[in-house]
């Protein structure tokens, strides 16, 4: 009920989408994100009735399924393929993430890229590559929630700590 109003009046605003003046407390990646989708799938803004909804909701269910499987796919690097199945349980059937894998929130795809910025400062090598990859999803999270923005921080560390610094 909250996001909703949102993604239409960008969706009417698409391309031109306004950034700075709009009706929510969290960054606009994710509202910017389901009114391009909307643009793409139900085309110009319909001023007589509301685009179908149903290709945003789908996404949205795609956001939860991804987060549990890159929790999955870290934690079994680690632990192996069952037990992180096991480990991953409680996140597939915690109330916060199906909640926002059933209702249009920025909860779930934010998670999802500050999971995947994680997993790549604490499970791959230090590589330049990785790094930046990390420091790139976690920038895409702070357009989503901007509050994730501590999500740079492993990707800083894991680089300082690969670098003639950490030395010091």
């Amino acid at each position: 009920l909250f996001h909703r109003p949102i993604i239409d009046t960008m969706h009417r605003q698409w391309p031109g989408i306004d950034i700075v003046e709009y009706d929510s407390a969290t960054a606009p990646g994710y509202h910017a994100l389901m009114a391009t989708v909307l643009r793409v799938t139900a085309g110009p803004f319909d001023s007589d009735e509301r685009a179908n909804i149903a290709p945003v909701l789908v996404l949205n269910v795609a956001f939860g399924l991804a987060l549990v499987g890159v929790v999955y796919i870290f934690a079994s690097r680690l632990a192996g393929p069952w037990p992180a199945f096991v480990l991953c349980l409680p996140v597939a059937t915690s109330k916060y993430i199906l909640g926002a894998t059933a209702f249009l929130t920025t909860d779930n795809l934010a998670w999802l890229l500050v999971a995947i910025a994680l997993g790549l400062a604490a499970f791959s090598r230090a590589k330049p590559v990785s790094l930046l990859g990390a420091g790139l999803v976690a920038t895409l999270g702070v357009g989503v929630r901007q509050i994730m923005v501590w999500s740079a921080g492993p990707a800083v560390l894991a680089g300082v700590l690969e670098s003639p610094l950490a030395k010091l």
